[in-house]
């Protein structure tokens, strides 16, 4: 282990190439290629026939412009960061986005990014300093992304709590970006926060970051700390504070309307309260939803507008180490 980071480029940059090489093979071949082995098995199986293949291999030694180690050690943490913040992020790590996808976006933009990086010439003399190098990065990239889906799983929150007011807390359906079953009402608001979030290019605005934050933390620049925990324990609690406030108007209309319905059933005991009183509320609930729909859009704009701030404050807390 000791002589692990006594390769030259050349000998790495071959190593990708018989990763690349596999991957296209197990991609398309019959069984190995089959959509029911999971994209984690195969890659690991791809890792493991690519460290059994190449020593056994003679390559030619003609590379173009061999790159330095150094260019190859920092384009992969590039790609470390960037693939935790695809990973967590909102609408860029939806699980209806294919994997591959996903890789391909990763790809380019760690292709178009570290050209405009300046990096510290420091490499690792450890394997173990590599390995902690790499943790950092990708550390950087999860907490960057989860800054925003805090504010998703907020938007959630208050769909779902309003919908139990509305009577609809059975009437759920399968979300494909958090894998699970929620509130129809909550998948409706996400949905009207998705389109909120591209309308004010808010993708553009983690790329953005993702650029920024190499000038507020370089490579191996983040390590876990007690303020971090903290500013994380923090935007958690927010979720519920927030998705409370978004939906305080329809929460507090419904909660009205129940009680009038209660009243109503106690002075006149002869109204069949259950066969009025869930159609009613029901009727009432879709009625402040439509007249509140602005309202909705304006406090998504107004929490969405915080984003970049709260990316800045969480870049500054992961250099507070």
């Amino acid at each position: 282990m000791a002589d692990l980071f006594n390769y030259d480029a050349g000998e790495l940059l071959i190593f990708i190439l018989v990763l690349v090489r596999i991957s296209g093979i197990i991609a398309t071949a019959p069984m190995l290629g089959s959509n029911n082995i999971p994209v984690q098995i195969k890659a690991v199986l791809i890792l493991i026939l690519g460290l059994i293949i190449q020593p056994f291999i003679d390559f030619p030694r003609v590379l173009p412009n061999q790159p330095s180690e150094y260019v190859l050690l920092i384009f992969i943490l590039v790609l470390v960061r960037i693939s935790g913040i695809i990973a967590t992020a909102p609408m860029l790590g939806s699980n209806n986005i294919p994997v591959q996808i996903k890789a391909v976006l990763i790809l380019i933009l760690g292709l178009i990014i570290q050209p405009f990086i300046d990096f510290p010439r420091v490499l690792p003399n450890q394997p173990s300093e590599y390995v902690l190098l790499i943790f950092s990065e990708l550390l950087i990239g999860l907490v960057m992304g989860l800054v925003g889906r805090f504010m998703f799983a907020a938007i959630e929150f208050a769909g779902t709590v309003v919908g139990f007011q509305m009577g609809l807390s059975m009437a759920n359906m399968f979300d494909p970006m958090s894998q699970q079953q929620i509130s129809m009402l909550a998948r409706f608001e996400t949905a009207v926060a998705m389109l909120v979030f591209l309308v004010m290019d808010l993708h553009l605005v983690i790329v953005q970051a993702m650029v920024r934050s190499y000038s507020l933390l370089p490579p191996g620049g983040a390590a876990m700390s007690n303020d971090l925990a903290r500013e994380i324990l923090s935007l958690s609690a927010s979720v519920f504070a927030i998705g409370l406030q978004i939906g305080a108007p329809l929460i507090v209309a419904l909660f009205l309307s129940n009680m009038i319905i209660g009243l109503l059933a106690r002075s006149v005991p002869q109204i069949q309260i259950f066969v009025v009183g869930f159609p009613l509320t029901l009727l009432l609930g879709f009625v402040f939803l439509m007249f509140g729909i602005p309202f909705l859009v304006m406090a998504f704009r107004r929490m969405f507008a915080m984003l970049d701030n709260q990316l800045l404050e969480m870049l500054r807390v992961l250099g507070l180490s």
